[in-house]
């Protein structure tokens, strides 16, 4: 049985990086059926003006509300953070969903470096929506908080999160 994950696509995402993420999720996420929207996804009260930035817990509120029985993904191109945390570049709530943002990936350095980025983040996040913890191993579920944390770890899920992942269908 395939699961399904609804992908909700901020209004302002440009839809070069909407193809991108459309493409790694198709190659990666084999067995996942995709229902793609287009929405808006920030707006005033999930905006901090005191950090300039989006709270993404807030966000995952509004996604919540708008895909209560299935998996989601939400999509931002706009700088976002959680408590604690001075930026994240995606936050996830285990057996849900999760909201990713394009902001601090570098989308108009290198083209190919950004999918990279993008890449690992959504394998990331998914790992976490799908039941996976951060991992110690050399893995994409290695927690990152900067770019070159990002860029350092690898683009693949080590043995362990792989066979889980495979046990849950999502490959």
């Amino acid at each position: 049985m395939s699961l399904k994950l609804r992908v909700f696509f901020d209004n302002h995402c440009q839809e070069s990086i909407r193809n991108q993420i459309k493409s790694i999720l198709h190659e990666v996420f084999r067995n996942i059926i995709y229902i793609f929207y287009e929405t808006e996804l920030l707006n005033r009260y999930s905006y901090n003006s005191a950090r300039s930035q989006f709270d993404a817990s807030l966000i995952l509120t509004i996604l919540n509300k708008k895909s209560p029985k299935d998996y989601f993904l939400g999509v931002v191109s706009e700088d976002i953070f959680v408590d604690g945390l001075n930026f994240v570049f995606g936050v996830a709530q285990i057996g849900k969903g999760a909201v990713i943002s394009t902001f601090r990936l570098g989308f108009s350095s290198d083209e190919s470096l950004f999918k990279l980025r993008l890449e690992k983040t959504i394998k990331h996040e998914l790992g976490h929506v799908f039941g996976l913890e951060h991992c110690t191993n050399n893995c994409v579920m290695r927690f990152a908080n900067s770019l070159y944390e990002l860029d350092l770890k690898p683009n693949s899920y080590c043995s362990k999160c792989y066979k889980y992942l495979k046990s849950v269908n999502v490959f």
